[in-house]
């Protein structure tokens, strides 16, 4: 059932993103994520409350955090589509390369409203165990 912020369409627009096969995600005019599907949520093992504005960063390696937000930086400022690789922590603390896209999404006026993004598997970092 919905819940009193969200509309059974809202609901069923988060269970169709939920379904896509990658790593979906929305973020707010200023940069801060604001959904992250259940793929993204059972990948890095964070909770959606965890996750939530800032919080996804912590999944990101240490050695491409300041890179990665770097150009976040440069696209929110830009208002520019855009792409980087950089690992992601699964749950279980292994890292694997992902491609990190975002498009901008503008009202009638040509302001930003909201980002979507994804993150696609790239590669291992090393050979499985």
């Amino acid at each position: 059932m919905a819940s009193a912020g969200q509309s059974i369409e809202q609901l069923r627009q988060a269970q169709d993103v939920d379904a896509i096969p990658t790593l979906a995600w929305s973020a707010r005019p200023d940069g801060s994520a604001e959904f992250l599907n259940r793929r993204w949520l059972d990948y890095t093992g964070l909770s959606a409350e965890e996750a939530s504005d800032w919080g996804w960063t912590a999944a990101v390696h240490t050695e491409d955090r300041d890179r990665l937000m770097d150009f976040w930086g440069h696209l929110l400022a830009s208002g520019k589509a855009g792409e980087i690789e950089a690992r992601l922590r699964r749950f279980d603390g292994d890292y694997r390369w992902f491609l990190f896209r975002v498009e901008p999404v503008r009202d009638n006026h040509g302001n930003i409203f909201k980002w979507y993004g994804a993150n696609a598997y790239l590669h291992l970092i090393s050979a499985p165990s």
